[in-house]
């Protein structure tokens, strides 16, 4: 039996995902609940019309856009509550990057971001794990692949790689002190559109502590 969302009680997909719903939101239905949870929202009047009387609803919530850092609304609805971009034009700002695996590459980082945001103490993911992830509702995938898209990342300084002697594959691991401030989409189109001293340059950069 699936699990109720324990904001909305919709049952929580990540395991058999339907349109809008994330793969790796196991706790909550959507991104949207889980940012009500944790910024302690309640619902609000429907509107000040006498009609309405008592009537409540969702509040918009508003996140950082992953490209241009503007707010996105997030509302509880089933293609609204997982935004990630304000518009469509940052969204195909990253589909630019598609010769470069961008689409794919995003879903991969998002994860590892989520584990390293809302579970610390668990943020060091195998590849096993990771294709598990993305299978469920993009293309089917497997750890050599997810390993091979990872190099690049690993080489950016965004992602860790832990290495683990007692087994051939290590963990890998989001490195928010990396990031910043900066929106996930746009460190990666940046990354993929510098040129080698410019890389260089960037890695050099002291961290966000």
């Amino acid at each position: 039996m699936p699990t109720p969302c324990p904001v909305c009680e919709r049952h929580i997909m990540a395991h058999n995902p339907q349109k809008g719903d994330r793969t790796y939101e196991e706790d909550y239905c959507s991104h949207y609940c889980r940012e009500f949870d944790s910024r302690n929202l309640k619902m609000v009047l429907k509107s000040d019309n006498k009609h309405h009387s008592g009537m409540l609803k969702w509040p918009q919530i508003h996140i950082p856009c992953e490209m241009c850092a503007e707010p996105t609304l997030l509302i509880h609805d089933l293609e609204k509550c997982n935004r990630q971009f304000c518009s469509t034009a940052c969204y195909h700002k990253l589909l630019g990057g598609k010769k470069r695996g961008m689409e794919p590459a995003f879903l991969l980082l998002s994860i590892l971001k989520h584990r390293a945001t809302y579970y610390p103490k668990t943020a060091e993911m195998r590849c096993e794990r990771l294709a598990d992830y993305m299978g469920r509702g993009h293309k089917q995938t497997n750890s050599f692949r997810v390993a091979s898209m990872l190099k690049r990342w690993v080489a950016s300084g965004i992602i860790i790689y832990i290495d683990r002697p007692s087994r051939k594959a290590g963990d890998y691991k989001f490195d928010l002190n990396r990031l910043g401030d900066t929106p996930l989409a746009k460190s990666m189109l940046d990354w993929v559109t510098m040129s080698y001293a410019e890389r260089v340059a960037a890695l050099s950069q002291p961290l966000n502590t």
